[in-house]
């Protein structure tokens, strides 16, 4: 379940005897060996993403009798176990062994070969080659994770059985197994760690506070938009089964967007959950910044990605040209601070622009043992200089898969290996310091005001009302800072109700844009009597949550 470069490939063939091979010397047989997940290493690019097909070739060099030689071959990239003195296929290069295989009959043929298993390195334990001795299985699992980090339900169960298995069930986790209730949060576990310095009273929206109406949104949810106002446009995100699909619409003289009715639509896979999406211009070209990468089985992406818009369906990993989509991708958010220095395994990445496009803020949450506590960072980078870095990054890649004559999709950087003048400031939140700021244990979408004076303005919304989870939009100040811990102070808290007379069912609340007023949009919930077809886009002042 844990994402990196990969330590081993083990390679099973099932050589199984029908077919016509030829007389011997130059016969050829080509596989495929199709992976759930492989991967490859650049030099430039020390958070290649793993690729999804590894290519052999099974050269036939002498026959006889029932029997012959084979030279299996990986000519591209690929990392084999074998034995001896060519024990490993470094990646571009290639290596050649033999093997003899006996049959019953006078015809031959390689069926497809098998990998059944791989093994990848956490990211934390990279560098270390001792760690399949070092750190046993059990000890890795000892990482929580929380429900709604997972896809589906039952994804959440799978995770808790495993753990029940390895005896490492609290007993929280244990009533939740047994019971296979709806997930809940405890309260009182929340409150401790959610201690605004001002906790404002419910702020009831109605009508009035209505900006535009998302109508034949489907079933649904906006996990976030992007606002065109001036073009009259739209761009809505929603997560749709395992695509993320991104809808350019109009915003017709009813302030109403109707998705039924949209221009175009661009589906992704492997960009997760959808919950990001900002638009800005750079170097003459308009790019979408999403999430993209995730653990398996977990719902959130990890990684930045930034994408143009384009009609159509496109992948994030390796995939058929017609699919092919360049992106370039900010990793290992781990990183994702100023001192450089990994804080864990990054599980939730979100991301937001500043109002003047000129600042990046990067959310991260990363892994954690139970014994440690959550850990959650927020970092603010220069916008261009992370765009200049990541254009001189896809020179190199460009002028090397020239050389190679490849073509890769994507250009990756890891946090890193961002130059140190990009990053403005970090703050690290923790359990042990009390100063977490995830009001009711819930995140849906992050946005960031104007920096002045070395301070930037955070504003945090979340909520779920079928997990039990309030409505909720918090505002925090980043500052810069020698002390990481004390960069960020937590302002306040403001739970959100509607009016009965806009829709008086559970709902949940999503992305948020910060342009002087606060843009947000509520939807009914999964499992509202009334669907998600109508969806609200609402506008209010931001002095109403920050009194």
């Amino acid at each position: 379940m844990y994402k990196n470069k990969f330590l081993s490939l083990l390679l099973v063939f099932s050589l199984v005897i029908c077919g016509t091979m030829g007389t011997g010397k130059g016969a050829k047989a080509e596989e495929n060996v199709t992976t759930e997940e492989s991967g490859s290493v650049e030099e430039e690019e020390p958070c290649e993403e793993p690729e999804e097909d590894i290519d052999l070739k099974v050269n036939i060099t002498a026959m006889w009798d029932h029997h012959y030689n084979a030279e299996v071959v990986d000519e591209d990239r690929g990392y084999f176990d074998n034995m001896g003195y060519n024990q490993n296929i470094e990646p571009g290069q290639s290596v050649s062994f033999g093997f003899i295989a006996e049959c019953d009959g006078d015809e031959v043929e390689v069926y497809d070969h098998t990998l059944y298993e791989m093994i990848t390195i956490p990211e934390e334990l990279e560098g270390n080659p001792n760690w399949e001795e070092e750190v046993t299985e059990d000890e890795l699992a000892q990482y929580e994770f929380e429900p709604e980090e997972f896809e589906t339900e039952q994804d959440y169960y799978d995770y808790l059985e495993r753990q029940k298995r390895r005896g490492i069930l609290d007993e929280e986790q244990k009533v939740k197994l047994q019971s296979r209730t709806q997930i809940q949060t405890k309260s009182e576990k929340v409150e401790a760690a959610d201690k605004p310095i001002k906790a404002m009273d419910t702020l009831t929206l109605n009508k009035s506070d209505i900006k535009f109406t998302i109508v034949n949104a489907g079933k649904y949810a906006t996990q976030t938009f992007y606002l065109k106002t001036k073009e009259g446009y739209a761009y809505l995100s929603q997560r749709k089964d395992k695509e993320v699909v991104i809808s350019k619409c109009i915003i017709d003289k009813n302030n109403k967007i109707n998705l039924k009715e949209c221009v175009s639509q661009m589906h992704l896979t492997g960009f997760d959950h959808g919950q990001s999406l900002e638009m800005f211009s750079y170097g003459g070209n308009e790019y979408l910044m999403v999430t993209a990468g995730k653990l398996p089985k977990h719902s959130m992406g990890n990684k930045v990605a930034f994408i143009q818009y384009k009609k159509g369906k496109f992948e994030y990993k390796d995939f058929a040209s017609e699919q092919r989509l360049n992106a370039k991708v900010l990793c290992k958010a781990g990183y994702a601070n100023k001192q450089k220095k990994r804080e864990g395994l990054p599980k939730q990445v979100e991301v937001a622009l500043s109002e003047d496009k000129s600042t990046l803020l990067v959310w991260t949450q990363v892994a954690h043992k139970k014994s440690e506590g959550r850990k959650i960072q927020l970092t603010c980078y220069d916008l261009k200089k992370v765009m200049k870095q990541l254009i001189n990054v896809e020179k190199k890649v460009t002028k090397k898969n020239k050389k190679k004559k490849k073509n890769k999709d994507n250009v990756r950087l890891s946090f890193q290996n961002i130059d140190s003048k990009a990053c403005i400031t970090t703050a690290l939140q923790t359990d042990k310091n009390k100063n977490i700021v995830k009001p009711y244990n819930s995140i849906q979408s992050i946005d960031l005001a104007n920096g002045s004076s070395g301070k930037y303005k955070v504003y945090i919304c979340g909520g779920n009302d079928k997990k039990q989870r309030k409505l909720s939009i918090a505002t925090m100040r980043l500052s810069k800072g020698k002390d990481i811990t004390k960069n960020s102070k937590y302002l306040c808290r403001q739970n959100v109700k509607l009016d009965k007379s806009i829709f008086d069912d559970i709902k949940e609340m999503e992305g948020m844009h910060y342009r002087g007023n606060l843009r947000f949009v509520i939807a009914p919930a999964t499992g509202s009597k009334i669907g998600k077809s109508t969806q609200y886009l609402f506008e209010i002042d931001a002095s109403r949550v920050e009194k």
